[in-house]
């Protein structure tokens, strides 16, 4: 009976709203984590209807039967508990929303501790030309003592839900379901070609009802940011989306018809692709490159014009500043250990750039370091100055800044500013050219 309700949510079941509210459409990616604990199941033995389910079949009324006891009965009860947490990754560019996804899958891997997902995601969406968005989702059944929310978080609750539900903490979170035509029946006046004919159908409906509201969400998306879309008829589109929303009706009530009397279950046609396509997104320009391991780099700043300098210092520190364009004053480019992060190494000291004392407090200088597996940087392409990145520290999650004082407005302006680390600014962006 749960089963066949819960094609269109009927009951209110905690685990269709947990899907419904997702929100699918195709300007998304989905990540489901799943963990499931089966710690027993136990089986009702000799099940038999009760005395009101026997006196309906003994009266031949099939009908008002499946209305009470629907068309199949539980035979057995599963106990443990199950574990669901869905990412939504929504946005119209597909580049950005993938590498966003393989930052999260390298978390679930342990390539990529939790903390620094968590600074991956919130550099990636404040840079976003493409209204990127991150939504999680969670549904639990059996131990509730902790609600994740945010990504770090739901990556320690899959890991610990096991033994949270094991034992005598397992919780009766699904159930088996056997037909009634393995009992012993009174006077058995089913006819299983119309009970399977009624599963088929809801199935069916189901099925197109989820494709048509997918469509119904993506002209949603496409109403919200029209900027990101090749020219459109607003007024047609809302047009559209009314129809298909009618269609969505229409299954709904068939469903719920078909539900009450299997005689009455019937295959209607919805085609959804009577309906016209979606606008197509804007191109976008190509990414910048990442800088090239091995090869050597002046570090420019859009803000001030001038360079990523360590003033030939050799100690360690904060001596970090912008200066004139100096053949010396050149960077690499080197992965480090943490996927998605790179040492910058200072070809005149060879030491690193570093976050000084890691602090996670903006306006804190910038330093020079030894090399430190924590004193690492994200390269993230601006979506505003093409051929500039965000530099941001790993551990503050904050980016590499030349202050607001320090910008030349004549000529010998600026140089010798100490560098600070700051939230993010769309002109606080730098360009790798690469040194002859």
């Amino acid at each position: 009976m749960d089963a066949s309700g819960s094609f269109f949510g009927f009951g209110g079941s905690a685990k269709v709203d947990f899907i419904t509210e997702a929100n699918f459409t195709q300007f998304s990616i989905y990540m489901l984590v799943r963990v499931t604990a089966w710690d027993a199941f136990e089986s009702f033995d000799s099940p038999v209807l009760s005395q009101d389910a026997s006196d309906l079949i003994q009266n031949n009324n099939t009908i008002r039967f499946r209305e009470r006891f629907g068309d199949t009965f539980i035979d057995g009860l599963k106990k443990g508990g199950e574990f669901f947490a869905l990412y939504v990754i929504t946005g119209s560019d597909q580049t950005e929303q993938e590498t966003l996804a393989t930052q999260i899958d390298a978390a679930y891997n342990g390539l990529l501790a939790s903390a620094d997902l968590e600074t991956s995601i919130n550099t990636k969406i404040n840079s976003s030309s493409s209204h990127l968005q991150l939504n999680t989702h969670v549904f639990q059944a059996g131990s509730i003592d902790v609600t994740p929310t945010t990504p770090g978080q739901i990556i320690a609750r899959a890991s610990a839900f096991p033994p949270s539900v094991a034992g005598d903490l397992a919780y009766p979170y699904a159930v088996s379901l056997a037909d009634y035509d393995t009992l012993n029946l009174p006077s058995d006046a089913f006819n299983p070609i119309d009970v399977q004919q009624q599963q088929d159908n809801l199935q069916d409906l189901a099925r197109k009802r989820f494709a048509f509201l997918t469509r119904a969400n993506d002209i949603d998306y496409v109403l919200a940011h029209p900027d990101d879309f090749q020219e459109m008829d607003a007024t047609a589109l809302g047009t559209v989306h009314d129809a298909l929303i009618g269609d969505i009706n229409s299954m709904e009530q068939q469903a719920s018809t078909c539900f009450r009397d299997a005689t009455q279950c019937a295959f209607t046609v919805f085609d959804i692709n009577k309906y016209p396509p979606l606008p197509s997104p804007k191109t976008r320009e190509a990414l910048p490159a990442l800088p090239t391991a091995g090869a050597w780099y002046y570090v420019v700043s859009f803000f001030s014009g001038l360079n990523l300098d360590n003033g030939g210092t050799e100690g360690l520190g904060p001596v970090i500043v912008q200066a004139a364009p100096d053949p010396n004053e050149v960077w690499a480019v080197v992965p480090a250990e943490s996927a998605g992060y790179y040492y910058i190494r200072s070809k005149n000291t060879r030491l690193f750039l570093g976050d000084c004392g890691a602090s996670k407090t903006p306006g804190t200088m910038i330093c020079q370091s030894e090399q430190d597996p924590a004193q690492v940087w994200s390269l993230t392409p601006s979506p505003d100055h093409p051929g500039y990145f965000f530099i941001t520290s790993r551990i503050s999650g904050l980016n590499l800044h030349v202050p607001e004082y320090a910008k030349p407005l004549a000529p010998g302006e600026g140089v010798g500013a100490n560098l600070i680390q700051q939230l993010p600014h769309p002109d606080q962006v730098w360009q790798f050219v690469q040194a002859l």
